[in-house]
């Protein structure tokens, strides 16, 4: 049996507010990546920056390893299939020595898996109900892992000289992208069509792959599914070409998106648990992440599995919080908040509901503050808005 060393843990801290980021910019000289103010808060707390917060997170797994009796990792592999297989989130034994020994990073779907895998033991041999997925015993361990994110020191680019063409075909990127979703389908169309000539003859696959990940969104905004699914297949080809790990994970949920419509959920959820494989592999990954919890759970939901379906709601909403995705929260809120009214929870439903509202409205969203707006409505009472 594989002997873990229990770490002994610095105090419980909860770091700087979630929703940070990184940002890269270009100079004259090279790349420069930036610092926000929230990653030099959480390297400047005394618990050795990056490394130090896993080291931390380690020390936290191993208590909960103590208290379940000390398991062997092979049994916690086995305990994690056996409660949590619809999930599809394997702790592999080499996932579990790593975050155990504090020595790599792990994305929050296995850090939270491991934990309530541990939690389903109360001593050697007792096992007990592990918490949901959206239990709020889990929130502490979930900002933990974002203060670990955050920190997380981003992937050196090649420095050198940045080509002009490449910043302009990114600048109509951006521009499409913007218009797309503000609902200005056939304007974003063209910037990608742009973007997408001007990739071709320059010869920069990478972009190339994003016009065409870019089209699709706009093909299927429209109703065109099928020509959809060929802008998409075109990005994945090129996302492997590239090796861009962001693109492949992008075009697999938009492949799991595509199936689930066809009413293929077999085929639909493959692409899902692969778009959440890859997207944990990816420094820029949440926002994969994020809306893939979200369609999870209306996959969920069509399988008429109402507590899975909250708690990939309850996923989506922590991500899109953590990282400002706000429309990804807000709808996951509203819709948490459905399945809480479905649920006879009243009171939930109504802070759920609440919650999107204020996130809808600060971010001018119509569609959100209505959907919110008529459900707290039905559940706290005009009185209460």
């Amino acid at each position: 049996m594989l002997v873990l060393f229990v770490v002994v843990p610095s105090s419980s801290v909860l770091y700087a507010r979630a929703g940070s980021s990184l940002a890269c910019t270009a100079s004259g000289a090279g790349v420069a990546m930036e610092q926000d103010q929230d990653r030099e808060q959480v390297q400047g707390e005394g618990a050795g920056g990056y490394e130090g917060l896993l080291r931390e997170q380690a020390g936290e797994l191993n208590e909960l390893w103590v208290r379940a009796g000390a398991p062997s990792l092979r049994v916690i592999e086995k305990r994690a299939a056996e409660l949590f297989a619809d999930e599809g989130v394997r702790l592999a034994p080499a996932t579990l020595h790593a975050l155990f020994g504090g020595t790599k990073y792990a994305g929050a779907e296995k850090v939270l898996l491991l934990v309530r895998t541990l939690m389903s033991w109360d001593g050697p041999g007792r096992r007990c109900i592990p918490p949901a997925n959206d239990d709020p015993v889990l929130n502490a361990w979930f900002e933990r892992w974002a203060a670990i994110k955050r920190a997380k020191p981003p992937r050196q680019r090649a420095r050198g000289k940045p080509d002009p063409g490449i910043a302009e075909i990114e600048a109509l990127l951006q521009r499409g992208r913007r218009l797309r979703d503000e609902g200005a389908i056939e304007e974003a169309e063209d910037y990608f069509r742009s973007a997408l000539d001007r990739a071709i003859a320059s010869r920069t696959r990478g972009q190339e792959g994003w016009a065409w990940d870019g089209l699709g969104s706009c093909s299927w905004r429209e109703g065109h599914r099928e020509l959809a699914l060929k802008f998409f297949t075109r990005a994945d080809r090129i996302a492997d070409e590239a090796g861009d790990v962001l693109l492949k994970a992008w075009c697999l949920y938009n492949f799991g998106v595509y199936w689930r419509r066809r009413h293929k959920p077999a085929v639909a959820r493959k692409f899902f648990e692969q778009a959440l494989a890859v997207a944990e592999s990816c420094d820029e990954g949440h926002g994969v992440i994020g809306w893939t919890h979200h369609e999870l759970a209306e996959w969920e939901r069509d399988q008429g599995n109402i507590a899975q379906e909250r708690e990939h709601y309850a996923a989506a909403v922590r991500i899109g919080l953590a990282y400002r995705d706000d429309v990804l929260a807000g709808w996951s809120l509203v819709n948490a908040a459905w399945c809480d009214e479905r649920a006879g929870d009243a009171v939930l439903a109504g802070r759920n509901f609440a919650h999107a509202l204020e996130v809808g409205t600060r971010i001018g969203h119509p569609g959100i503050v209505a959907k919110a707006g008529e459900g707290l409505a039905r559940t706290a009472g005009p009185t209460n808005q």
